[in-house]
C-alpha cells in the first residue's frame, strides 16, 4: 500500500476543460484534477488531497464535496464530463513551503480497506513476536507521485500488477523467543543436525510458522504455498513474493470462477536483499513458478512507454479465458538500486478503469 502524504504542490499546468465551459484541468505533479475556471492559477500553491483520502465533516463543507464524500465516503477516482480527476485542490498561504505534509493540520486521513474474508479456518494472524527475518514486502508508491524517480536512459521492467492478495514464503532463520523455543532449536540444530531455518508463509501483515503442514492446510496462504510446494524449492535464505488471485479473493477474479485460486509471483529476496529481475525470472523458469507478465524490458526514454501499458484488459485474465479489466503496472529497474527518496526504485501504475470500476474491493 503506497504512502498517504497530504502535500502543497504546484499547479504545474492548467487547461480549459473540453467539454464544459465553467471547468478546467489542472495538474499537481502526475495528477489531474478537474476545478471551477478562474478558481487557481498555473504555478500557484495548492494542498493536494489524493484519492482514498477521508475528509473531516467541516472541511468537506468547506470545499463544497459533503454531497460526494456523505458518510465519511473516500474521496475517489471520478469522470467529469468525459475526463478524469483524481483528488481535491485547496487553496493555502503561498508562503508555505513545497512538499510539506499537511495530512494532520487539516485531519485528512487515509481510508482503510476493510479486513479480509478468506484466511481461512483458525483466524491466521501474525503471532505477538513475529520473526523479523521474515520481510515485508515494498510499498510501492504511485508513479505519479514520483514522477521523476527513473531517468531516460534507465533500463526498466514493466510487469502486470495483479489484484489480489500479497502473498510471501520464505526459509529464514529461527526467531526463538520462548525457553520451549530455544529447547527446540536446539533439538533441531545440535541433536538431529538441521538447519536453523524455518518456512515462513503469510501475506503483508500475516504471519504464519506452523511446526507442520497441517496447521495451514485450510489456510489461504498455506494453500498457496503447498500449490508450488514452496517449502521444498525454496533454499535457505530464500523469500519469494507473490499475489494470490481468484475465486473469492477479490472483485475481479481473472477467470479463475469456480476454479478456486492461484498465484503469480513478481519478486524474490535472497539473504535479505531484492535480487535483480533476470535472477527472479531464471528461478521461477528453473522451478516452473508462474511470474507476472513481462510487458516491457528497455529504457524508460519519456515514460510515455507506462502510460502505454498502464490501461486495457488483462493478459492474465486472457490466459485464464476471461476478459476483465487490468489493474495496472509495476515499474522498476531491471538492476536493483535505491532512490534517497522512495528506496527501491518501483513504482506502480494504476488504471484509470480500475480506479472507476464500481463495487470493487480492495481486501488486503
Amino acid at each position: 500500500m503506497s504512502s498517504h502524504i497530504v502535500e502543497i504542490a504546484i499547479i504545474d499546468e492548467l487547461v480549459k476543460h473540453p467539454n464544459a465551459d465553467r471547468l478546467e484541468i489542472a495538474t499537481v505533479k502526475g495528477w489531474s484534477c478537474i476545478v471551477q475556471i478562474g478558481q487557481f492559477q498555473k504555478g500557484e500553491k495548492v494542498v493536494y488531497i489524493p484519492i482514498d483520502s477521508i475528509l473531516p465533516e467541516e472541511l468537506a463543507e468547506k470545499l463544497g464535496v459533503t454531497s460526494y464524500l456523505k458518510n465519511g465516503e473516500r474521496l475517489r477516482t471520478v469522470r467529469l464530463r468525459g475526463y478524469i480527476s483524481q483528488g481535491l485542490l485547496m487553496k493555502i498561504d503561498q508562503k508555505r513551503k513545497v512538499g510539506e505534509d499537511v495530512a494532520k493540520e487539516f485531519k485528512i486521513t487515509k481510508w482503510a480497506p476493510p479486513p479480509p474474508k478468506y484466511q481461512g479456518n483458525g483466524k491466521p494472524s501474525t503471532p505477538r513476536n513475529p520473526n523479523p527475518n521474515f520481510d515485508k514486502y515494498t510499498n510501492l508508491e504511485n508513479i505519479k507521485n514520483y514522477t521523476n524517480v527513473f531517468q531516460p536512459e534507465d533500463e526498466i521492467v514493466i510487469t502486470e500488477k495483479v489484484h489480489g492478495t500479497n502473498f510471501r514464503a520464505g526459509k529464514v532463520p529461527s526467531y526463538p523467543i520462548t525457553l520451549w523455543d530455544r529447547i527446540k532449536r536446539f533439538i533441531r540444530t545440535k541433536i538431529l543436525h538441521k538447519s536453523d531455518y524455518v518456512f515462513v508463509v503469510g501475506s503483508h501483515n500475516v504471519q504464519l510458522e506452523p511446526d507442520s503442514e497441517t496447521f495451514y492446510k485450510d489456510n489461504t496462504y498455506g494453500k498457496a504455498a503447498r500449490m508450488y510446494k514452496l517449502n521444498y524449492i525454496l533454499p535457505d535464505g530464500y523469500t519469494l513474493y507473490g499475489e494470490i488471485y481468484g475465486e473469492g479473493i477479490q472483485d475481479l477474479q481473472y477467470g479463475m470462477e469456480g476454479k478456486g485460486i492461484d498465484v503469480v509471483f513478481f519478486d524474490l529476496k535472497v539473504d535479505g536483499k531484492y535480487v535483480d529481475y533476470p535472477v527472479f525470472r531464471d528461478f521461477c523458469a528453473e522451478h516452473n513458478l508462474p511470474y507476472a507478465k513481462n510487458f516491457y524490458t528497455g529504457p524508460y526514454g519519456d515514460g510515455s512507454i507506462v502510460a502505454l501499458h498502464t490501461d486495457g484488459d488483462s493478459y492474465l485474465a486472457e490466459q485464464n479465458g476471461a476478459e476483465q479489466i487490468g489493474e495496472g503496472v509495476v515499474v522498476k529497474l531491471l538492476r536493483e538500486q535505491n532512490d534517497p527518496r522512495i528506496g527501491r526504485k518501483i513504482l506502480k501504475s494504476i488504471s484509470n478503469d480500475y480506479l472507476l470500476r464500481k463495487n470493487g474491493t480492495e481486501y488486503q
